[in-house]
């Protein structure tokens, strides 16, 4: 058996494979998209939290395949002059094949392949390598003391594995993988789609996300308490603005925490606290930021002359991101078009279909200043808005006997 010729080439092989599995498994760990590996850890998943374990001790995953890499080398590199010999050949021009063997199949093939299929690569070889860091643990400790004395002699910091932070390229690659065939299957369906609305959210302001003061659950500043708890038994909300002669002067947000003692005689605006307001044009990850600093549960969204124009919840920002409230677009199947341009008040709404091929919801004979005062439930005043299908339709001139100038755009 010593003697034979394809012993000794099978022990080569093996070793290249051995190479080949620990170079593409620090390839893949070190290239597993960071924001995935969170998400797997978060759903209890074991290789998960096992790649994440090795990445966050470099000094244990880098040991391990670097062990693993030299030791099959080693191995290999003796075996393949052992088959020379046996094959009556000079040992010495063993290097000549095993150069190129090692090159090919233990270096470049495979590390390309794993960083192209990192994930797979990774949950699949996880278990033999974070195996093998635990028997080599020994080995690995004392090159991670050699390696801090050096550090140390040549004046160089430790390295701080919690500085490891994302950037921008590693989070973009979620959404290049979620159009790869490779990657779509069910299970990652529901990760790629909150991660590009929370990508999304970079681009978005308050104003494309707020309700509309006008078809808002509102109270008037003379509500009494019992009152307030009415509507707030009928909504799904536990606050609600409290405004004064107008919609668009909130002047404060009531909630039943702040109900509990008080009786129902009371002025609701008593026990309001005061509203935090914030402009149109808001970025809504800032929004997202300060709903997690300040404790407040509602947001009052200001237009260019200082009036409220809409609301905005944590609940909202939460449903943008991980697209719960989507029972408005999967019923609406009529394709709508881009409009943002002003029309007469007496249009009659059949018109405007007809004209741009939508389909805005009214009476018969309507027209669009009936069609916005019907929607108000009082009489138009300049600025006020209403949402109707995918529109909001906004009062740019209104007098005492109606709304003469009405614009209206398209609410993506």
């Amino acid at each position: 058996m010593w003697d034979s010729p394809l012993f000794w080439l099978s022990l080569t092989l093996l070793c290249i494979a051995a190479q080949a599995f620990y170079s593409s498994l620090e390839m893949a760990i070190v290239s597993f998209n960071k924001v995935r590996l969170q998400y797997y850890v978060s759903q209890g998943k074991t290789r998960a939290e096992w790649v994440n374990s090795l990445l966050q001790n470099p000094a244990r995953l880098f040991g391990t395949t670097l062990l693993g890499v030299n030791v099959a080398l080693q191995i290999g590199s003796e075996c393949s002059r052992q088959f020379y010999q046996s094959m009556q050949l000079s040992p010495d021009l063993a290097p000549l094949t095993q150069v190129v063997l090692v090159l090919i199949l233990a270096e470049l093939a495979p590390m390309f392949a794993a960083r192209h299929y990192a994930e797979h690569v990774s949950l699949l070889g996880v278990p033999i390598i974070y195996a093998t860091s635990h028997v080599v643990k020994p080995v690995v400790i004392a090159i991670g003391w050699v390696t801090a004395l050096l550090n140390r002699l040549f004046g160089k910091g430790e390295f701080n594995a919690s500085a490891i932070a994302l950037t921008r390229d590693e989070i973009q690659k979620v959404f290049e993988e979620s159009d790869d065939p490779a990657h779509i299957n069910a299970e990652n369906e529901d990760f790629n789609t909150v991660v590009s609305h929370i990508f999304n959210l970079r681009e978005k302001t308050a104003e494309q996300v707020m309700e509309l003061t006008s078809t808002s659950q509102m109270l008037d500043s003379n509500s009494t308490v019992g009152h307030a708890r009415k509507v707030l038994k009928s909504t799904p909300f536990s606050h609600i603005p409290i405004y004064q002669r107008s919609r668009r002067n909130v002047v404060g947000i009531v909630d039943t925490r702040a109900l509990l003692k008080s009786k129902d005689e009371d002025r609701a605006l008593d026990y309001a606290k005061p509203p935090w307001f914030i402009t149109q044009y808001t970025k809504i990850l800032q929004i997202l930021e300060q709903f997690r600093v300040n404790n407040q549960d509602i947001a009052i969204v200001l237009d260019n002359n200082g009036l409220a124009k809409g609301l905005l919840s944590l609940d909202d920002v939460l449903d943008e991101i991980f697209g719960v409230d989507q029972e408005y677009n999967d019923e609406t199947d009529v394709s709508t078009r881009l409009i943002e341009r002003t029309f007469p008040g007496e249009m009659k709404v059949s018109d405007f279909n007809a004209q741009f091929g939508v389909d805005l919801s009214y009476n018969d004979e309507e027209t669009l200043a009936d069609l916005i005062a019907n929607q108000l439930e009082h009489h138009p005043e300049n600025g006020e808005s209403v949402r109707v299908n995918n529109f909001e339709l906004t009062v740019e001139v209104a007098s005492l006997v109606g709304v003469k100038k009405i614009s209206i755009r398209t609410v993506v």
